[in-house]
């Protein structure tokens, strides 16, 4: 049975999935560049992330791909809560 004809098959299900972020890009002057290098180094990836990024999460998640996902958290923080 293909994945797409098995989705269907569930489509009465529901799901309860969440994505959790870190510190996404910020607009200038928000904080102090201290304050922004203190955030970054902690950071594995050390860079914000973008709202596309954390978009695409929760695309997946909302969509039909995911219909085997259930009860999870996906952090998408660039290794922040590492």
């Amino acid at each position: 049975m293909k994945i797409e004809d098995q989705i269907e098959d569930h489509e009465d299900e529901r799901t309860v999935d969440s994505a959790s972020t870190a510190p996404l890009a910020l607009v200038a002057g928000d904080y102090d560049e201290r304050a922004l290098s203190a955030a970054r180094a902690a950071t594995a990836l050390r860079r914000f992330g973008q709202a596309p990024e954390v978009a695409d999460v929760v695309a997946f998640l909302a969509g039909a791909r995911s219909s085997y996902v259930t009860g999870q958290t996906l952090c998408v923080d660039g290794g922040y809560s590492l």
